[in-house]
C-alpha cells in the first residue's frame, strides 16, 4: 500500500510539472533597441524561448542618451523589425511616441500603449500579462 501510494504522489506531481512546463507566459516585450546593444541579446533569447508566448514587441523611446535622434523610438522599431524578419518571428511589432511623458499625468497614446492596454485587458489574474520593459517604458 505505502508503495502505491509514492507512486500515486510521483505520479501527481509528474501530471502538474507536465501542466506547468506546457503553460506558456503571455508577454510583451517593451524595448529601446536602438539605445544599446544589451536589448538585441535579451530579445533574441527571449524570441528563442519556448515558454513564452510573446504577444508582440514594442519600441520605446530614449531620449536622455547624448546620441539621440529626434524618433528614437522609430529608430527601435525598425531595428526590432528587421530582428523579426530575419529570425522569421510573425508577432505585431509596434511602435511607441516618440517622446517622452510630458508630466505624471500627460501621455501621448501610441499605436504600442494601445497594444498593452488591449491586451491587459483580456488578461485576468489567473492568466496574467508580463510586460518585460528592457529600457524606458513605453507610453
Amino acid at each position: 500500500m505505502s508503495n502505491l501510494l509514492h507512486y500515486l504522489k510521483f505520479a501527481f506531481f509528474c501530471m502538474l510539472f507536465m501542466s506547468l512546463k506546457a503553460q506558456k507566459i503571455p508577454l510583451i516585450i517593451d524595448a529601446d533597441t536602438a539605445n544599446e546593444v544589451d536589448d538585441l541579446y535579451a530579445l533574441v533569447g527571449a524570441l528563442a524561448e519556448p515558454r513564452f508566448d510573446l504577444l508582440g514587441l514594442t519600441a520605446a523611446q530614449f531620449h536622455t542618451s547624448p546620441y539621440a535622434s529626434q524618433n528614437t523610438a522609430l529608430e527601435s522599431h525598425k531595428i526590432n523589425a528587421d530582428l523579426l524578419r530575419l529570425t522569421k518571428v510573425a508577432i505585431p511589432n509596434l511602435i511607441g511616441s516618440p517622446q517622452p511623458l510630458f508630466d505624471k499625468t500627460t501621455a501621448a497614446p501610441s499605436e504600442a500603449s494601445q497594444f498593452i492596454i488591449e491586451k491587459a485587458q483580456i488578461h485576468t489574474p489567473e492568466n496574467p500579462l508580463s510586460i518585460i520593459i528592457l529600457g524606458s517604458c513605453t507610453k
